[in-house]
């Protein structure tokens, strides 16, 4: 992960989740829960995190908390990290 994506989650987990909400429904972004840790982010979120993969070139996106645990279960159930 590069330092500008490390910045942009840090900076991120600043700001109020209500605020994130609002801002993922008023700019037509995904507001989902997390598939690992349950908890609701939105799409302008994800750009910065990896995904889960749940079969070969299909994702899902993670929260950026739980990026790190996406690309550990990736390599575990598919041996590599990237498509």
């Amino acid at each position: 992960m590069s330092r500008w994506s490390r910045f942009v989650i840090s900076f991120q987990s600043l700001i109020p989740r209500r605020i994130h909400r609002i801002w993922a429904l008023v700019m037509g972004y995904f507001w989902i829960p997390c598939p690992i840790c349950g908890e609701m982010f939105g799409g302008h979120e994800a750009r910065h995190t990896s995904s889960l993969w749940v079969k070969p070139y299909h994702g899902k996106a993670v929260c950026a908390k739980c990026s790190a645990e996406a690309v550990r279960r990736n390599t575990e159930n598919y041996g590599w990290t990237e498509w």
